[in-house]
């Protein structure tokens, strides 16, 4: 094997590997996003959540959803 073909061999390993790699980063991060978006889906009041919005004052409800929220945001290192 001359040099060109070793290095040829090299990245295309190492293409595979980043490709790999990449698909399984987006895959994890889609499937916890998923998470979040069913919890919340689930268990988000969305009459109360309507009602803060009309009155712009913020529930009990909207408060505990909010701290969730951020505390999910921190945890799971989320960008948005």
């Amino acid at each position: 094997m001359n040099i060109l073909s070793l290095f040829l061999l090299c990245a295309l390993l190492w293409g595979l590997s980043y490709q790999i790699f990449a698909s399984t980063l987006y895959s994890s991060y889609n499937n916890r996003l998923r998470s979040v978006i069913t919890y919340v889906e689930n268990n988000a009041d969305a009459d109360d959540l309507a009602r803060c919005l009309r009155t712009g004052e913020r529930s009990e409800k909207y408060e505990a959803l909010q701290r969730f929220l951020n505390g999910l945001v921190d945890d799971m290192e989320l960008e948005y």
